[in-house]
């Protein structure tokens, strides 16, 4: 987590280069994912960033470390939407723990066109939904 600060985290897999500032947390997704991915981070400005392994997190929070992770990037993402913003924050853990999580593979289909998405609610927490049709 950084406190205080700027850096830059390069994809060694390509050009993609995305900041980092003050108050973000780096690699949860990673953790979430378990994506191996390899990454430099690069201080821009002087730094001051915490971080923690995988062995304490476990230690901390035990087995279900990766659901308590899972419900709070829900929250985050429900917080970031112009319709749940003003109730994400009161939603009980609850009711975040029932979301199920998938990780798809690029090119992977989400929602076929056949499905009734008025039964579910989607949240994207990380990656781009791209050639959206709604016929």
């Amino acid at each position: 987590m950084f406190i205080d600060g700027e850096a830059e985290i390069k994809f060694d897999d390509s050009n993609l280069v995305t900041k980092v500032l003050p108050g973000e947390i780096f690699g949860l997704m990673f953790l979430i994912l378990n994506k191996k991915k390899k990454v430099s981070l690069i201080a821009v400005k002087d730094c001051i960033c915490y971080r923690i392994g995988l062995n304490h997190l476990i230690e901390i929070f035990g087995e279900e470390y990766l659901r308590i992770f899972e419900t709070l990037l829900i929250r985050s993402a429900l917080q970031k939407d112009k319709y749940f913003n003003k109730i994400a924050a009161g939603i009980d853990d609850e009711v975040l723990l029932s979301f199920e999580m998938k990780h798809y593979i690029k090119g992977e289909i989400v929602i076929e066109s056949k499905s009734n998405i008025s039964q579910y609610l989607y949240v994207i927490l990380d990656g781009d939904i791209y050639d959206v049709c709604l016929i």
